[in-house]
């Protein structure tokens, strides 16, 4: 018999703001990284 390893939960969004709220309020996490800008040309 194997065992399961539960690492982390990728979750995509499209408003990361909204998604960070998330993790601050529901999971009393900190946001760590800068805001970033992934428009580009």
């Amino acid at each position: 018999m194997s065992s399961i390893k539960f690492i982390h939960p990728n979750i995509v969004a499209n408003d990361w703001k909204l998604l960070t709220d998330l993790y601050t309020k529901v999971f009393d996490g900190k946001a760590l990284l800068p805001e970033r800008d992934l428009k580009g040309d």
